[in-house]
């Protein structure tokens, strides 16, 4: 996964359930944040990646405003690469 403007908070994730790797992809909006499919874009293009057939690209925006402290509060997006859908 790779998440952006921050990418130190990337990762290698390996999701052993379903269930779960879509609580992480599905969208969704609460009184704390939401979370949007980006559909009009595409990280690997921007960066002039090549993907190898069997692998897929979904990216997320993230917006979480939940703490009463906004130094908490931020925006960014995460792109999950490998047989994602």
């Amino acid at each position: 996964m790779v998440c952006l403007p921050d990418m130190f908070t990337s990762e290698v994730c390996l999701y052993r359930s379903e269930e779960y790797y879509q609580s992480f992809i599905t969208e969704d909006r609460s009184e704390n944040g939401a979370s949007a499919l980006i559909k009009d874009r595409s990280l690997a293009a921007e960066w002039g990646l090549v993907l190898p057939d069997n692998v897929q690209e979904i990216g997320i925006t993230l917006e979480y405003y939940g703490s009463e402290d906004r130094d908490e509060w931020f925006t960014g997006e995460r792109w999950y690469y490998g047989q994602v859908t």
